[in-house]
């Protein structure tokens, strides 16, 4: 039993020592696999990348110039590989004075025909920073690099990139001719009362500026773009900045006779704020790179001398015909931007756009303010264009004409109509039955002058007025808005037929009320013929045939025949003839 046990112990022994043995022998296979695979990475790392090995970037795109401030803009970069098959790892890089700024984008792409496409809007994060900021106008390189996957082939490009900054920031509109362009008047500072004439400037109705603390003047302190200035849309005062006259950034209506081109004399900003807050220049132009602006509009294509842009200097644009009436047209004016290297062969459009709104109101002749002159008589007042303009959408007149014009002047002051349910200022004839004092005259003088702007003022004289205040008004009106040969006409003494005065309820036989006489002492109204014809926003005569009773069917008196029919003015407002005499147009107040 031991002899036969000691047997099998040996044979367990043999077994022991042949499995050691092809263990290590495995082991000895083992260690010379991990060098050959060890070898091969080794000999592999140290070939590196393969540059070329049939493997290029055929072309890499990049704008020549861009600003990423503009509006919408951003920067299209592209990269086409050859052979267009397979893929391959791209990274795009940003470099400055051969230095690497940072990273664009990386990726992995397909190589095909048809280029990749990266659109970057320009900001990078500084250095120890994570806060994403435009770069700062300059001269940059941008960096394509690709690397074909399982080849490892390599291929890199550089292309030029200039970082410019480019805005709006004067505006000046030029006449197109003589008489052609007029300035336009607010009455009144602010909220203070009382008569301060501000002309809008005849230098830069539009203006976009920094203002006292401000680095740039196409920058705010933060470095965002500033944005443009709307239209000023307040027609009693100008835009102020306190208690002074706003003197860097406001947008005034312009005037432009009718049917005209304008012409706009532009001025590109020179400085903005870099990514640190420090002022830096707008960077153009730049050497073998011609540009250029290009302006469209909701009223056409605008037309300019397309000289190369430099910063400050002036540009004329000419524009598409203005409508040839009395009117007021907001304009949306986008300006855009293009490059040429080849000496302005080609033109490459640059992405973005500075966008600007304009109002214009178009006039049928040349403002008439009496002879007078004056900051006051530059041109049409804001709010008296204002109050024309909507007149004339309510009652929808052709306001091609001047008889079209006087229609909608003369029977928007007196009101009371379909879209106009009040006067002018909601003032009302100043008689006795209406509250009034008895018909005396608030806002004209007997030196031949109107107070319009207290009138417009929110009627600063108080509510009522005489036939003497409107006739000087409704004259006024129509002269600074190019309407001609305005003039007043005093009448004598007369016995009223029914009429309805202005802010009346209804038509009277006793205008004063009671048992006073139902007549005038005398009586002002408004010519354009020498007094031929007749406008009266004062009162309405009646037209219902039968003038000496009431209820009265309203007659306007718009360019009214004076005599010679049943219908003239003179046969309808008096029992008996009436005599005239002939005054001229009055002045401002």
């Amino acid at each position: 039993m031991r002899a036969r046990y000691g047997v099998r112990r040996f044979g367990y022994g043999v077994a022991m020592i042949e499995r050691a043995r092809r263990g290590f022998e495995n082991l000895r296979l083992g260690f010379c696999s991990l060098g050959a695979v060890l070898g091969l990475l080794g000999a592999a790392a140290a070939q590196g990348p393969v540059a070329n090995a049939g493997f290029t970037i055929n072309a890499a795109t990049c704008p020549r110039l861009a600003d990423p401030k503009l509006t919408n803009a951003r920067i299209d970069l592209g990269i086409e590989l050859r052979p267009a098959t397979g893929f391959a790892l791209v990274k795009v890089t940003l470099w400055k004075g051969g230095a690497l700024l940072g990273p664009i984008w990386q990726g992995r792409i397909a190589c095909t025909a048809q280029p990749h496409m990266v659109s970057w809007d320009g900001r990078m994060a500084p250095a120890g920073s994570a806060v994403r900021k435009w770069i700062d106008p300059g001269s940059y390189e941008v960096q394509y690099e690709a690397e074909q996957e399982g080849t490892r082939a390599t291929a890199v490009q550089r292309r030029p990139l200039d970082i410019v900054r480019l805005g709006i920031t004067e505006v000046t509109a030029l006449p197109a001719g003589p008489n052609s362009e007029w300035q336009m008047v607010y009455f009144k500072r602010g909220t203070t009362a009382g008569t301060f004439f501000y002309a809008t400037p005849v230098l830069r109705e539009y203006l976009n500026v920094a203002d006292t603390g401000q680095i740039s003047d196409l920058d705010g302190n933060d470095g965002m773009p500033r944005p443009s200035v709307p239209v000023h849309t307040a027609t009693a005062s100008p835009r102020m900045e306190g208690t002074l006259y706003e003197d860097d950034s406001y947008n005034y209506p312009l005037c432009y006779r009718a049917g005209v081109s304008p012409r706009f004399e532009v001025r590109f900003g020179a400085t903005g704020t870099s990514a640190s807050g420090l002022l830096v220049g707008a960077k153009y132009p730049v050497p073998g790179v011609l540009l250029r602006c290009r302006l469209d509009s909701s009223l056409g294509p605008w037309t300019s001398n397309h000289l190369t842009l430099a910063p400050n200097v002036p540009e004329v644009f000419t524009g598409p015909p203005l409508p040839n009436r009395f009117g007021r047209t907001d304009a949306n004016l986008e300006w855009s931007f293009q490059c040429s290297t080849d000496g302005g062969l080609h033109w490459q459009h640059m992405a973005g756009v500075v966008r600007t709104q304009h109002r214009f109101f178009t006039v049928l002749g040349v403002p008439r303010f009496g002879g007078a002159s004056g900051v006051q008589y530059s041109g049409p007042w804001v709010e008296v264009a204002e109050y024309a303009h909507a007149w004339q959408q309510a009652l929808g007149t052709n306001v091609s004409t001047p008889e079209g014009m006087t229609e909608v002047v003369v029977k928007g002051f007196g009101g009371q109509l379909p879209g106009i349910p009040t006067a002018i200022e909601n003032v009302r004839y100043d008689t006795n039955i209406l509250g009034g004092d008895g018909g005396a005259s608030h806002y004209y003088d007997w030196s031949h002058s109107v107070q319009l702007s207290r009138l417009l003022d929110t009627h600063q004289n108080g509510w009522f007025v005489n036939c003497s205040d409107c006739a000087s008004s409704t004259a006024a009106l129509l002269g600074m808005l190019g309407i001609q040969s305005v003039q007043m006409n005093r009448l004598g003494n007369m016995s009223l037929r029914a009429i309805r005065g202005i802010g009346a309820p209804s038509y009277t036989l006793a205008l004063w009320g009671g048992t006073y006489a139902h007549g005038f002492s005398y009586h002002h109204v408004v010519t354009r013929t020498a007094g031929t014809t007749i406008c009266d926003a004062c009162l309405w005569v009646d037209e219902d045939g039968n003038p000496n009773a009431l209820p009265g069917l309203p007659g306007f008196n718009v360019d009214r025949p004076w005599g010679g029919s049943p219908t003239s003015y003179q046969s309808l407002l008096a029992w008996a003839p009436i005599s005239y005499q002939l005054e001229a147009l009055p002045t401002l107040q």
